[in-house]
């Protein structure tokens, strides 16, 4: 029963992105690309699906599962409909050939990486603190007693019973089918988007820019020590990195072919953000000011109907946020009290002033790197230099505006923060960064020159 509701799933996944991607002549990177947006999207539709069902109050026995077929089954006739109402010619694509010892190093990398990864899920089954008290916490709720998952609104504040559900509701969805509540399956949710996250990069860079940019990326971000450590430790600060810079990738694609199709998928990807993590709030509202913005400044002129576009993909996950939201008990940032105190934060000199600090400190220390790491990207840029021709590009420009606007809605957050500021921003400002960073080393590379 499992491996049909998942071929229902990932079959209605992959007619959705066949539907609204350009049709690219199949090379290996090709097919990475839509294997990892047919798993993001596979993964964020079973939560939402499931969550469906629950707040509609269904058993969850073997009428659920029919129920849940079914479902999928609709959803898959109008998308095979689509598909063959949609008659497109093939993309060219021009990857460049990757050197054999580059080739190496990276299979080096992915090596040490596997190694680590095992070791640590090895010492910590359950995974580091999020994990096991907050999402590992709620998949078990659900699966254990489904008919009461409210239960999960009633979780000490430590468990953050607001956070969205992309992830425990993923867990628990393959206990409840499995009939098993298997520790593995959160392990796997977790190196899975690891994995996604690397080969999503990869193929990006190898089809924009050459295989060997694309490995040289891939080893970058497996060789981050606190990316490698946050897959293995469950956070979720790995998925919604992973659908950052799937969102970040459609819009590549969508400027090179001005297809309105491609913005309905990022719709969807970017409102799977903010189903991952309340982070991805914030996530959906730079891209949509980014939009707006940028068209402003270029004077374009079809913003309206690209966001018409945009919100056909993202309105559906926005609903059930929303939905979730008015159920879920009101975040700590936005409460009453919270509220009558942003005055008396945002004119505290010593708060920005602290901010500012911890910025400072974890740019330079980013990643539990050694500092050195900086000097290596740096050597680059002068060794390489910057392509003017591709920084001067609408899909590089809006780009590099999003990732700027999240970091000032990142600092924005911590000074309005009703928390104790400097254990919020120890606590969280490095795992907040890494969500960017697989973003960052894409548009990094991506503004080089040729390797």
């Amino acid at each position: 029963m499992l491996l049909l509701s998942l071929t229902f799933i990932i079959a209605s996944s992959y007619l959705l992105v066949k539907f609204c991607l350009p049709e690219f002549v199949i090379v290996p990177e090709s097919v990475l690309v839509k294997v990892c947006l047919i798993s993001g999207l596979s993964l964020g539709l079973g939560s939402l699906s499931l969550f469906i069902f629950l707040s509609a109050q269904y058993y969850l026995n073997w009428n659920y599962k029919i129920t849940e077929i079914l479902f999928w089954l609709v959803f898959l006739a109008i998308f095979i409909f689509l598909h063959y109402r949609t008659n497109r010619e093939r993309q060219e694509l021009a990857v460049k050939n990757a050197n054999i010892f580059i080739a190496i190093i990276l299979a080096v990398i992915f090596g040490l990486y596997l190694w680590q990864s095992i070791g640590q899920l090895t010492q910590s089954p359950h995974g580091a603190w999020d994990a096991k008290y907050v999402w590992n916490l709620k998949s078990r709720i659900i699966f254990r007693d489904p008919e009461h998952w409210t239960k999960i609104f009633q979780v000490n504040s430590w468990a953050h019973p607001d956070y969205p559900l992309l992830l425990p509701l993923s867990t628990a969805r393959v206990w409840l089918i499995s009939r098993s509540e298997n520790q593995a399956v959160p392990q796997a949710m977790g190196i899975t988007f690891s994995l996604l996250t690397v080969g999503l990069l990869y193929a990006a860079l190898a089809i924009t820019k050459g295989r060997n940019t694309g490995i040289l990326g891939a080893a970058l971000l497996l060789s981050t020590p606190l990316f490698v450590n946050l897959g293995a430790s469950q956070y979720l600060d790995i998925p919604l990195g992973f659908y950052y810079l799937a969102s970040l990738l459609l819009m590549f694609i969508y400027f090179k072919f001005s297809d309105y199709k491609i913005l309905i998928l990022l719709g969807a990807f970017t409102g799977l953000s903010g189903w991952a993590k309340n982070d991805g709030l914030l996530f959906i509202v730079c891209l949509l000011v980014s939009f707006i913005l940028f068209s402003f400044f270029k004077k374009r002129e079809k913003v309206l109907k690209e966001l018409f576009f945009l919100f056909a993909g993202l309105a559906p996950v926005l609903l059930i946020i929303f939905a979730f939201k008015m159920m879920a008990p009101i975040d700590g940032l936005v409460g009453r009290d919270a509220l009558a105190d942003w005055g008396k934060y945002i004119f505290t000199a010593e708060r920005y002033s602290l901010i500012f600090a911890h910025f400072k400190y974890y740019f330079v220390n980013f990643g539990n790197w050694t500092k050195g790491f900086w000097f290596m990207l740096i050597f680059l840029i002068f060794a390489l230099g910057v392509s003017r021709e591709r920084v001067i590009k609408s899909d590089f420009q809006i780009s590099a505006l999003l990732v700027s606007l999240i970091l000032v809605g990142y600092f924005f957050v911590y000074l309005i923060s009703p928390y104790e500021l400097y254990f919020h921003l120890n606590t969280s400002l490095n795992r907040l960064l890494l969500q960017i960073w697989p973003s960052f080393i894409f548009l990094y590379f991506y503004s080089l020159n040729e390797i």
